[in-house]
C-alpha cells in the first residue's frame, strides 16, 4: 500500500512528462478500495487460525463488496427521493446539497419503515416493494446520479501531497474497519445487547418492539435481517453513519471554516484513527455517528440561518423576516427531530440551537431566559431520572422555581428593551420547538399506548424492556427488609 500511495503521489504531483492522467472519479476510488481490500485480506491470511484458500478469499471479498455496493445503491435511491422533496419544497430557499438530499431520503424511508412496523409489515417482500417504489419516484435522476457518481471527474485542485496521502490512508483505514465488522455478531456490548439487538427483534417480530427510546436508525438497520437475514448488512448500515459524518464534516470545513482541502483531509484522517472513534467503527457499532451526521447537517444549515437572520433582523419587518427564514427553521426543526429519534441525547444539540436563536451581546436577558428555559425543560422531562439519583436532588423543586422565575423575568425584560427582536426570536423558537417534536411524537404515542403513562420520561424513553426495578427500588426494598 505504501508503494501504491507513493506511485499516486508521484503520478499526480511530480510526473510532468506523461500525457496520461488517471481519472479521479467514483469508479477509480472504488477500484483503489478494491485493491486495498485485496491487499488487506491477502496479508491477513498469514495470521488466520486455519488455512485460508484462494476460494475463501474470493468468497469473502465477494460478499463484502456485494454488501458495500448494495449500501451505495440504497443511499443513491434515498438521495434521488430526497431530491424530489428538495425540488418541491426547498429549491427556492436553499442551494443544492447532496447531503441534504440523503438526509431527506433517509427520513422518508425510515418513516415508511415505521408505518410498516405498526402493521407488522417489515418483511422481505414489503421492503423490496418499498425500495422499488422509492427508486421509481425519481428514476431518471437516480440513473443520472449513478453515472455521475461513477464517472464524473472530481475536482482535486488544491489537493497536495498531504491531501493525497491522507485521503488514501483514510480510505484504507475505513476499509480495514469495514472488513472487520463482517462477523456473525458485533463484538461490542452495547451494540450486541441493545442497538443491533433491537434491529434483530424488529425483523423477528416483523414490526416495532415494545419499550426502548426512539430507534429510527436501528429500524433502518433491521432491513439487513429482514431482507437477507444477514447481520453483516445491518452492521454495514451502522457503519454508513461514519462515512456520512465524514462527508458532512468535509463540507462544513470547506464551506464555512474555509480551510484548505489538504488540512481538512488530514484532520479527518486524524479524527478517524483516534481510538475513541475506531472503537465505534468495528467494536461498538451503535447509532452515534448516524446522529452525528444529522447534527452536522443541522450545524451547516444553522450557520446559514443565523447569517441570514443577523443580516436582516434590524432592517426588515417581522412579517418579512418570518417569511424568509421560516423554511430554514422548519427544516432545521425536522432534522433535529429525526436526530432525536435516532438518540435522545441529541436534545443537547437542540438546547444549543435554542441558545443560538437568542444569542445577542446586546440582549443578555433573552440569552439568560432561554438558558433557564432549556434547563427547566431538561428537569421537567425527567432526564435527570436516568441516573437513578433523582431522589438525592433535594433542591429540585426549588431549582425549578428559580429557573422559572429567571425565564419569565428574562423574557419580559428582553421584550421591554428589544421588542422587535424578542418577538421574532420567540416566534422562530416556537416554530423550531414544534418541528422538533413532529418526528418524536409517533414514538411518544407508541410509548403511551404501551404504558398508559403520561410521565415525560416514559413517553420519551419508553418502557424499560427489563424488570421494572432501579436504584431507588433497591434502596427502598433494602430499607423495608431491615426495618
Amino acid at each position: 500500500m505504501a508503494l501504491l500511495i507513493s506511485f499516486l503521489v508521484y503520478h499526480f504531483k511530480h510526473d510532468n512528462k506523461s500525457n496520461f492522467r488517471i481519472p479521479v472519479n467514483g469508479f477509480t476510488i472504488l477500484l483503489f478500495g478494491f485493491v486495498s481490500s485485496v491487499a488487506l485480506i491477502s496479508s491477513h491470511r498469514n495470521y488466520a487460525f486455519k488455512a485460508t484458500s484462494t476460494g475463501d478469499i474470493i468468497s469473502y471479498l465477494g460478499s463484502a463488496w456485494a454488501l458495500l455496493l448494495f449500501i451505495i445503491l440504497l443511499v443513491m435511491v434515498l438521495k434521488s427521493t430526497g431530491r424530489v422533496f428538495y425540488n418541491r419544497l426547498l429549491k427556492k430557499y436553499l442551494p443544492n446539497n447532496y447531503l441534504l438530499d440523503i438526509s431527506l431520503g433517509l427520513i422518508a424511508f425510515t418513516l415508511a419503515l415505521f408505518v410498516l412496523g405498526l402493521f407488522g409489515g417489515i418483511q422481505q417482500n414489503t421492503i423490496i416493494a418499498l425500495m422499488f417504489g422509492f427508486s421509481l419516484i425519481n428514476l431518471f435522476y437516480l440513473v443520472q446520479s449513478l453515472k455521475r457518481l461513477l464517472f464524473k471527474s472530481i475536482d482535486v485542485s488544491g489537493i497536495g501531497i498531504l491531501g493525497i496521502v491522507s485521503f488514501c490512508v483514510l480510505i484504507f483505514y475505513l476499509l480495514l474497519n469495514y472488513l472487520s465488522i463482517l462477523a456473525p455478531f458485533p463484538s461490542g456490548f452495547d451494540s450486541r445487547n441493545f442497538y443491533v439487538n433491537i434491529s434483530q427483534l424488529v425483523a423477528d417480530n416483523h414490526g416495532l418492539v415494545k419499550g426502548y427510546q426512539p430507534y429510527y436508525w436501528s429500524l433502518l438497520m433491521s432491513i439487513g435481517f429482514a431482507l437477507f437475514e444477514k447481520i453483516e448488512l445491518a452492521l454495514g448500515l451502522s457503519f454508513l453513519g461514519i462515512v456520512l459524518s465524514l462527508l458532512a464534516a468535509y463540507r462544513l470545513a470547506i464551506r464555512h471554516l474555509k480551510l484548505e482541502k489538504d488540512i481538512v483531509l488530514f484532520l479527518l484522517c486524524l479524527f478517524t484513527v483516534t481510538p475513541a472513534v475506531t472503537n465505534q467503527m468495528y467494536i461498538e457499532l451503535k447509532v452515534d455517528f448516524a446522529m452525528l451526521f444529522f447534527q452536522l447537517v443541522c450545524l451547516d444549515y444553522s450557520l446559514i440561518l443565523f447569517k441570514r437572520f443577523y443580516k436582516i433582523v434590524e432592517e426588515s419587518s417581522i412579517r418579512d423576516i418570518a417569511s424568509q427564514l421560516m423554511p430554514l427553521v422548519i427544516l432545521l426543526g425536522l432534522l433535529s427531530s429525526f436526530a432525536l429519534g435516532i438518540k435522545m441525547i441529541n436534545m443537547f444539540m437542540v438546547f444549543t440551537i435554542l441558545v443560538l436563536f437568542w444569542w445577542n451581546s446586546k440582549n443578555i436577558f433573552g440569552t439568560l431566559a432561554v438558558l433557564a428555559f432549556s434547563l427547566l425543560l431538561f428537569l421537567f422531562a425527567g432526564i435527570d431520572e436516568v441516573s437513578g439519583l433523582n431522589k438525592y436532588h433535594l433542591s429540585e423543586s426549588t431549582v425549578k422555581w428559580v429557573l422559572f422565575i429567571l425565564m419569565i423575568v428574562g423574557f419580559v425584560l428582553s421584550f421591554i428593551k428589544h421588542r422587535k427582536a424578542t418577538v421574532i426570536r420567540g416566534y422562530l423558537t416556537a416554530v423550531y420547538i414544534f418541528c422538533c417534536g413532529i418526528l418524536v411524537m409517533p414514538w411518544m404515542i407508541k410509548n403511551y399506548s404501551e404504558t398508559r403513562s403520561l410521565n415525560p420520561r416514559t413517553l420519551l424513553m419508553g418502557k424499560d424492556p427489563g424488570p421494572g426495578i432501579g436504584l431507588n427500588d433497591i434502596i427502598n426494598n433494602f430499607n423495608n427488609k431491615t426495618q
